[in-house]
């Protein structure tokens, strides 16, 4: 009979002879956000609609023109403006073991003073990532605010509703391009646990008939 040395020094030669267990490399993909150039809207330069589709909340939809913004907008025609107050949307992703990365384009206007913001990613009502007035755009221009959490096995908020959350503490803070990265906890492949299988039980059983050729010798 083999001993408790013999095993696990077998075993771990299975391990060694199968790399990939560590798992396979986790692809990141795109959490999709509606509206997350906030160009719904059609508008002409220079023009506003304090609609935006896909958010609940106290914005709208601005296309700036050039006495707004030296580049205008960082994506698209259009932008998101918020004087004060907080535009959401609530996702149809729910929060599961991985990393999240949050990027929001946030600018100051010109001829606007610069009120103070936040970046929040929820799940549920939990804030589980957010930004609060960490960068300072220089007026005209727009910075990229970027929070990032990691989802665990034993998150206690896993399975709930993510929520892209954008506040503005006064007039006037502009967003655009919204993006919500996801990539997922790497995961054993199923082709490399059937060969950690097999090739632990090719080595007890090599170990196995060692041990009986030298017992009848």
């Amino acid at each position: 009979m083999l001993n408790r040395k013999s095993v696990h020094t077998l075993v771990t030669l299975a391990l060694l002879s199968c790399p990939f267990l560590i798992g396979s490399r986790a692809e990141a993909d795109m959490i999709p956000v509606v509206n997350a150039g906030f160009e719904a809207q059609i508008l002409g330069n220079g023009n506003s609609n304090p609609v935006l589709t896909g958010w609940k909340g106290d914005g709208g939809a601005f296309n700036p023109s050039a006495a707004d913004f030296l580049d205008e907008a960082p994506e698209g025609v259009n932008i998101a403006y918020l004087n004060g107050g907080v535009i959401f949307q609530v996702l149809s992703s729910e929060l599961v073991p991985g990393v999240y990365t949050l990027a929001v384009d946030m600018g100051r206007r010109l001829g606007h003073p610069f009120p103070g913001y936040s970046i929040q990613l929820l799940a549920g009502s939990v804030v589980i990532a957010e930004d609060v007035n960490s960068l300072l755009p220089a007026t005209g221009t727009f910075l990229t605010t970027t929070v990032n959490y990691t989802a665990t096995a034993s998150d206690s908020n896993l399975g709930q509703a993510l929520t892209i959350r954008l506040t503005s503490v006064g007039v006037q803070v502009n967003f655009d391009d919204v993006r919500l990265k996801f990539t997922p906890s790497a995961v054993p492949e199923p082709a490399s646990l059937v060969m950690l299988g097999t090739g632990t039980l090719s080595l007890l059983g090599y170990g196995w008939r060692r041990r009986k050729v030298a017992t009848a010798s």
